[in-house]
């Protein structure tokens, strides 16, 4: 079916349209799904910051000089008006990143789904932290060119055991947006989850953007080679 398109920031965001016929055949399954490339996020991205070697195909590298919570990446994803405030909506994501510079270096990173007013994700700490960090923990704040007013959630629990201090490189996350909650997911123990509450609510029907921050400390470095996205409407109609 053809779908809803935008070109805010210019990305191409196809979201199945109601009035289309079999439209319906889509609700309570995926409705948008995108595989972003270092290609297509340099092709679609409407802001990307600080970007070491943008000829680099394989990955996207980040090197704030003075990070301080940067806004390294923002890529739109639902155009505004497309749903009411609180639809059902859940957003899955996949992150692949670069085991290099988060293994015994500093590369605090935190990804997450932004409607211009309010951000909440999760930030992934580097493996230097994860004596006394959860793997990947809750956070939100108010997006901008800078995250301001950033809450981080039980970052301190669960931690992993020194044998499991490994960092995964790819990560998972789910994002229930009616219900304020979040979910992390990464290979550690066999199979680590963290669920997270958000006092931040997202109005979907502002748009909602993918957004990418760094952490504040000298010489961060963060390597991105893959993002998956896809969006969920897990109501009885699309509407």
């Amino acid at each position: 079916a053809v779908g809803l398109v935008s070109t805010s920031g210019g990305s191409v965001v196809k979201i199945c349209d109601p009035n289309v016929e079999n439209c319906n055949y889509y609700t309570g399954q995926v409705i948008y799904h995108q595989t972003m490339t270092p290609k297509y996020i340099r092709e679609h991205a409407s802001r990307i910051n600080n970007e070491l070697n943008p000829a680099n195909s394989r990955q996207i590298t980040f090197a704030p000089a003075n990070p301080r919570f940067d806004n390294l990446l923002r890529i739109p994803l639902i155009p505004a008006g497309v749903f009411g405030s609180s639809a059902p909506i859940t957003i899955q994501m996949t992150a692949a990143n670069d085991v290099s510079l988060a293994t015994g270096k500093d590369s605090d990173l935190k990804y997450g789904l932004s409607d211009g007013d309010n951000y909440i994700g999760f930030m992934l700490p580097d493996t230097a932290n994860y004596g006394d960090h959860a793997p990947c923990y809750g956070v939100e704040g108010r997006p901008g060119v800078r995250l301001g007013s950033q809450r981080t959630i039980e970052k301190s629990t669960p931690t992993v055991d020194a044998s499991e201090r490994f960092y995964p490189g790819r990560f998972e996350f789910s994002f229930k947006l009616n219900e304020q909650r979040g979910f992390c997911y990464t290979a550690h123990v066999g199979g680590y989850v963290k669920e997270t509450t958000y006092s931040r609510q997202l109005d979907i029907s502002k748009g909602l953007s993918l957004e990418v921050y760094s952490d504040d400390d000298r010489n961060e470095r963060y390597g991105i080679r893959l993002i998956t996205v896809s969006v969920i409407y897990e109501g009885e109609t699309f509407q």
